[in-house]
């Protein structure tokens, strides 16, 4: 019983305890070759989760413009070895 109450203040400190099941991880890899994905944020919709992933998409293009935009000799095209991801994550009591 006493573990149960403190399972639940835990998930109260942490904000969670109105997720119904699920929470949404925004996911980025950074090469599609050789990295692995990383979570870059968690989010209670799945709406919230795809605009962080467009706004994140966008400053990594605005960067790339940046850096190659004028000059290109090699190439490059943005995003061909990254890659961008919504998930569902399953909440478990």
């Amino acid at each position: 019983m006493e573990h149960e109450n403190l399972n639940n203040q835990e998930t109260a400190q942490l904000g969670i305890g109105a997720v119904s099941g699920c929470l949404y991880a925004f996911l980025y890899n950074s090469c599609i070759h050789e990295s692995s994905w990383a979570t870059v944020s968690l989010h209670y919709s799945k709406e919230g989760a795809e605009k962080a992933m467009r706004e994140h998409k966008q400053k990594e293009l605005d960067e790339f413009n940046e850096m190659y935009g004028n000059d290109n000799e090699f190439g490059f095209k943005f995003g061909e070895h990254e890659d961008w991801c919504v998930q569902p994550i399953e909440v478990l009591p």
